[in-house]
Parts: C-alpha cells; sequence; structure tokens
C-alpha cells in the first residue's frame, strides 16, 4: 500500500458516481475529499483483516477489491466490489472487529476517510451530513437484510433426514407412494 494523489478532477468525478456523495454538490465532495487519503494497493495486497479493529470508510476509486471471511480455517469468498462501491462503513461509528477480510484484486486506489476526519466534515456541513449518513444507514440496512436471507437458506438447508421424508411424504400423491413401498 502506498499514499498517492490523484487528479482532484477525476476524485470528484468517481466520487460524485459513488451511492455515498452522489446527492452532493462538488464542493460538498470537495470539502470531504480534503479530509481523506488516497491510497492504493497492487494485486492480493490485503486492506482490511477480518477481526482488526479500524475506524475508516472505504470508497472505491479504480479497480476491485474481493471479500472473503475465514470459515474452518478457509477463506471463503463473498463478493467483488468496483469503482464508486464503499466498505467499512460501520468502522466509522463503532469500534468493533471487522466482519471480513478485503484483498485489491488488481491495481486498487481507495478513498480512505477516518473517523475524526468523517465526524469533523459531517458537523461542518450538517446538510451533507444527513445526505451521507441517510445513505449509510440504508446500505447498512442491506446488508444487514442480505445475512439475514443468507442465513435464513443455511438454517433451512441444515435439515435432518426424518424432514426431508416428511416433506417428500407430505409432497408426494398417494399413489405414487404406495408404487414406491
Amino acid at each position: 500500500m502506498r499514499e498517492v494523489t490523484p487528479d482532484r478532477r477525476t476524485v470528484i468525478e468517481r466520487l460524485a458516481k459513488s451511492r455515498l456523495f452522489k446527492h452532493l454538490s462538488e464542493q460538498q465532495i470537495e470539502r470531504i475529499a480534503n479530509r481523506a487519503d488516497f491510497l492504493h494497493y497492487e494485486r492480493g495486497e490485503r486492506i482490511i483483516d477480518e477481526h482488526s479493529v479500524d475506524d475508516s470508510l472505504y470508497v472505491i476509486l479504480n479497480g476491485n477489491v474481493s471479500v472473503h471471511v475465514k470459515r474452518d480455517e478457509r477463506d471463503v469468498y463473498i463478493t467483488t466490489l468496483g469503482p464508486a462501491d464503499i466498505f467499512g462503513e460501520s468502522g466509522v461509528f463503532v469500534n468493533l472487529q471487522r466482519t471480513a477480510s478485503v484483498y485489491s484484486t488488481d491495481g486498487t486506489t481507495l478513498l480512505r476517510i477516518r473517523r475524526a476526519s468523517f465526524m469533523t466534515a459531517l458537523a461542518d456541513d450538517p446538510r451533507a451530513g444527513m445526505k451521507i449518513l441517510l445513505v449509510m444507514v440504508y446500505s447498512l440496512l442491506r446488508k444487514l437484510r442480505e445475512v439475514n436471507v443468507e442465513l435464513a437458506f443455511e438454517r433451512a438447508s441444515e435439515a435432518d433426514q426424518e424432514s426431508v421424508d416428511l416433506l417428500v411424504e407430505q409432497m408426494m400423491p398417494s399413489d405414487a407412494r404406495e408404487m414406491l413401498e
């Protein structure tokens, strides 16, 4: 990882395409960008380590990242994120361990804004802050919903053989069951 100084015009244009910043004016985006760091990661470099504590929010300016979690000592792929996507947003609110590892899948440039800078930006421009916070709440709720659906699917797949047999009996017509017996 290395710090970079991207072209400001390009940064503003790319951030304006991000769900997080698309409702802000160029001046509002620029004020936030002025409080951020710009980092470049090479292919395969770890950006976030699962279980680490990090107070930063990230926006992908270019490139892609892949998100993984550890399960039974294996890295399990979750998703790929690309330009204008955000990740790590919960880090600006709480000091909890990260729930996944994030890796650069190619040369990836990110905007990183730390909690203190983020909170100062929100306080300096409450109107922009409200817009950003509403988008973040929506994003976090969407992620929670996805996790709930996945959890429900996982629990449903843990059915025992008796449950499967009962389900088959209930769905199969009685004359077909008699032929199998």
